[in-house]
């Protein structure tokens, strides 16, 4: 060991000094106590220092205080050596931090003695500091652990508030129960005032599901490892409102099976659910959307042909009656085939308003009046039994809408509302102005904010389940007894609403009736100054000009030709697009007018069309179209100078025709 011997006497320095090395130890030799006190202040001092008392320069005492007022970790053994008797300097010494004292003149013995102790002394100080630095690591490292402990629990805590996932634990035995911050906020319980209990949390549970949770939670076999799950509402203690959750739990078993703890969690899934069903309500609409959608391309196609055969026969009908007398005796039953045609033509018109084909003619409407109007027809046509009330809002908006397919509406609504209650009720009609947002466009498809007239008709009757008002708007679809009713009411309705660029829904329950909401957009600024064409004046339809007649139906051709020569026109016939090009390019001085099916095989009417401008830009083309003229009516395709849709009247085209020709006529 290192020794520091700090003597001004020689002989005492020497003995000291020769004692020592014999004994094994390192000596450090100063003769006074600056010398002394440089040694002690370096890095890897003595641990062991004999200092005398009295000496030049710095006593023994002051180095000795020094040392300990430096020194906090490095504490070394002093022992004092002085001629001092005195027990007070001896005391004194001691209290200054003397670890031992040695009077002059020692006994060699003794000083070994005390010397021995002192190693042993530094030896053990040595293995305590030590210890304590290794308790002082082993602490900060549990200070650590603990610090790294409380994050991690706060970040659980966190990330639980904000998944809105709970969490409990439950000791088998000592109904040992313990809940999670989160889990105290989904019940709506301060965490702080209240102990967990089974009791506490199934008094949350709502009352109507309180008792299959119970019973789930009673059934689960305390040796099952998988636990359970289930879902059901929960009621927020501080906000009082329903909220849904769903709930998992997992037993830990030991080597035996015995359950040694049951876990488990609870979720706030209401948003999630909410958003879920708000989901399949879009998808709900789409698809109905898409769905008629598709039913209506598919009408499109069916209506063209239906009407290329109503065509046919109207024009024979109309010839066979222009050849015979009033008193003749076909005459009725040609008038009532008329009449059936009519009604055909009619159906196909609502088959096409339901798939959104037909063309509706605008005008400013004021909903009020049209509401006024209809139930003056209603008044008449339901039964007395239903009573009809009207609440109307002044100063309603106006709707730039079709006269005739508005009253359809509130014609096919307020007969289905009367069939809901055949033993009488109140079917009620409302208007109102409304504005809808954003938020409402979202979860509308299709429907634009902005201003709205909000039209609900409403019935007492025996109302509708949820399968039956899934399908209400599908066209063919009635539950009304066969043979009185074409499923196309609610159908049309829906078409003529989406035409319009509006919304409809339906609620209904059953025993508590029904109602209807329509959405239509308010007139713009500039369609108030809109006004409806004024009717063609009176004209003679005979005429001696020469007209091509385009058809790929040879019954339409020839009808029509028949039609058109009765009336004084020449005729040329053509039953292709191809075929119509050849006559026009062989008679384009002739020609006065082109009569031009749409829709035939090979070139098809359009290309025939732009064929004939690149011979005469001035030729004058009148389309004719099993289809409405929303369909046949392409913007960009120059050449048409007027649209007529099947079936009409021979009259009707004659007009057409004369009105195009006057035209030219007077330009």
């Amino acid at each position: 060991m290192r020794v520091l011997i700090a003597e001004d006497d020689s002989v005492s320095r020497d003995l000291l000094s020769a004692v020592l090395n014999k004994a094994g130890h390192e000596v450090i030799v100063t003769t006074d106590g600056l010398q002394a006190w440089e040694v002690m202040r370096e890095p890897g001092a003595p641990r062991l220092a004999i200092l005398d008392w009295l000496m030049p320069g710095m006593d023994g005492l002051e180095v000795l205080k020094r040392i300990r007022a430096r020194s906090s970790e490095h504490i070394p053994y002093i022992i004092m050596l002085t001629c001092k008797t005195d027990k007070a300097d001896i005391i004194a010494g001691l209290g200054a931090g003397a670890s031992d004292y040695l009077t002059k003149p020692f006994n060699v013995g003794e000083l070994l003695a005390r010397i021995e102790v002192g190693q042993r002394m530094v030896e053990m100080k040595k293995s305590l500091d030590a210890k304590v630095e290794e308790l002082r690591l082993a602490l900060q490292e549990q200070s650590l652990l603990l610090k790294s402990l409380r994050r991690s629990k706060e970040l659980l805590s966190k990330s639980q508030e904000i998944a809105r996932i709970g969490s409990w634990e439950l000791e088998p035995g000592t109904e040992g129960l313990i809940w999670s911050d989160e889990f105290y906020r989904i019940l709506g319980i301060d965490p702080r005032n209240i102990e967990p209990a089974y009791e506490l949390f199934l008094e949350s549970v709502h009352p109507e599901d309180r008792d299959t949770v119970h019973a789930v939670h009673s059934a689960h076999s305390p040796r099952e490892e998988n636990g359970y799950e289930l879902e059901y509402r929960i009621l927020n203690r501080s906000s009082g409102e329903t909220r849904f959750v769903h709930e998992k739990s997992v037993n830990e078993l030991d080597a035996s099976g015995k359950v040694i703890r049951s876990i488990g969690m609870i979720m706030d899934i209401t948003e999630q659910k909410r958003a879920r069903e708000e989901r399949e309500k879009l998808q709900s609409q789409l698809y109905q959307a898409q769905k008629m959608e598709s039913i209506g391309t598919l009408t499109g196609g069916i209506s063209h042909d239906f009407n290329n055969l109503l065509q046919a026969m109207s024009g024979n009908i109309e010839l066979l009656l222009a050849n015979k007398s009033q008193d003749h005796p076909e005459v009725n039953r040609l008038r009532t085939v008329e009449k059936l045609l009519s009604r055909s033509a009619g159906l196909i018109r609502q088959l096409l308003t339901f798939s959104r084909k037909a063309e509706p003619v605008r005008q400013l409407l004021d909903l009020n009046q049209e509401i006024l109007s209809a139930v003056k027809i209603l008044e008449r046509t339901i039964p007395k039994m239903v009573r009809i009330e009207v609440h109307t809002r002044d100063h309603i908006r106006l709707v730039h809408a079709d006269s005739v397919q508005i009253e359809q509406i509130l014609l096919n609504l307020g007969i289905n509302a009367a069939d809901a209650m055949p033993g009488g009720g109140r079917l009620t009609f409302e208007t109102r102005n409304i504005d809808l947002d954003e938020q409402f466009s979202r979860t509308h498809p299709r429907t634009s904010p902005g201003k709205y007239v909000l039209l609900m008709v409403s019935d007492t009757g025996r109302g509708m389940d949820k399968t039956t008002q899934n399908h209400i708007f599908d066209p063919f679809f009635t539950t009304k007894d066969r043979g009185k009713g074409t499923g196309l009411g609610l159908a049309t309705v829906y078409g003529i609403v989406k035409s319009h660029g509006g919304h409809i829904t339906c609620y209904s329950e059953i025993g508590q009736g029904t109602t209807f909401k329509i959405y239509l957009p308010a007139a713009k600024q500039e369609q108030e100054d809109e006004t409806r064409k004024e009717p063609p004046a009176t004209v003679s339809v005979k005429g001696t000009e020469t007209i091509l007649v385009v058809d790929d139906d040879q019954e339409i051709l020839e009808v029509t030709a028949e039609g058109l020569n009765d009336w004084g026109y020449q005729v040329l016939g053509a039953a292709s697009g191809e075929q119509a090009l050849e006559i026009y390019q062989q008679n384009t001085s002739r020609i006065d007018l082109v009569l031009m099916d749409l829709n035939m095989p090979g070139m098809g009417g359009y290309r025939s069309m732009q064929r004939m401008m690149d011979i005469n830009p001035q030729v004058r083309v009148l389309i004719t179209t099993g289809y409405s003229i929303t369909q046949a009516a392409q913007p960009g395709k120059p050449g048409a100078a007027g649209i007529i849709c099947k079936p009409f009247q021979l009259k009707e085209l004659m007009l057409k025709i004369r009105e195009i020709l006057d035209s030219v006529k007077n330009q």
